[in-house]
């Protein structure tokens, strides 16, 4: 399940909750947030995309998209109205199975997905839509666990806190691509990438401080790309090591990277 947060037009905080149809989710749900105590009143519930797994606002936050679908995945925007949301447009193929996350990043929605292990991208038009056909990053390896890392999983993806950089999480492969977009609008370009210890299984990366991802001279390349994120923190005991935990929740610490 997914969730995000607007405000529409001075008339307070919203909130907007992703379903799972195959588990009897309804849609995507827009409630108003009440400022004092926290309470939830439904004001009201559209179509999903199946199993709607995750939401995410545009810059201007007047916008809502989602990512998600039963079989194969697709991306839809809907505009944020003093109702609701209003459908902007048709679901869009992201070209890819099982979205898990996705971010706005310029003029792009990027989608990871988490079945076929890849990262989808797609322009956001002037009205605020995507539109097709996705350009697609496909990850590559695998873990030690075979259950769940018998290939890649992307499981996130984000800019880092200066935006020039794409951040890539994949639970498969014990990693944290470190990515570059492409001005010409093809998929994302890996410039360096960040193994973390073998079956952790990151899920989420959270970062904060304009300093997060200045390398080390002796790991760092002229155009200022990083081949190792300067502070990551694999919380094991989160990612699977110890047990089968699972966990969500993404922690953030003063200039560092908290993966989970």
């Amino acid at each position: 399940m997914g969730g995000a947060g607007s405000t529409y037009q001075g008339l307070g905080q919203r909130a907007h909750i992703g379903s799972f149809a195959s588990g009897g989710g309804r849609g995507i749900t827009t409630a108003a947030v009440d400022p004092v105590t926290g309470a939830l009143t439904l004001l009201s519930v559209v179509d999903g995309l199946g199993d709607t797994s995750c939401l995410a606002l545009s810059v201007d936050r007047q916008v809502l998209y989602a990512a998600g679908g039963t079989d194969h995945g697709v991306a839809a925007a809907y505009r944020i109205t003093a109702d609701g949301l209003a459908p902007l447009g048709r679901p869009v193929p992201v070209d890819g199975l099982g979205p898990a996350h996705l971010s706005v990043v310029g003029d792009r929605l990027l989608i990871a997905n988490y079945t076929s292990g890849n990262v989808s991208g797609l322009r956001i038009a002037g009205d605020g839509r995507p539109q097709g056909p996705a350009v697609v990053l496909g990850h590559r390896s695998r873990g030690p666990d075979p259950e769940r890392q018998a290939g890649p999983h992307a499981h996130h993806v984000t800019p880092d806190p200066s935006g020039r950089w794409v951040l890539s999480v994949d639970l498969g492969t014990d990693s944290v691509r470190v990515c570059a977009p492409d001005p010409a609008g093809g998929p994302l370009r890996v410039r360096a990438e960040t193994p973390l210890r073998a079956g952790s299984g990151p899920r989420n990366v959270s970062g904060s401080g304009r300093n997060s991802l200045v390398p080390r001279k002796r790991h760092a390349r002229r155009d200022g790309c990083p081949r190792r994120l300067r502070r990551v923190l694999a919380v094991e005991a989160r990612c699977g090591l110890f047990g089968r935990l699972r966990a969500a929740r993404v922690s953030r610490a003063p200039a560092s990277y908290v993966l989970q």
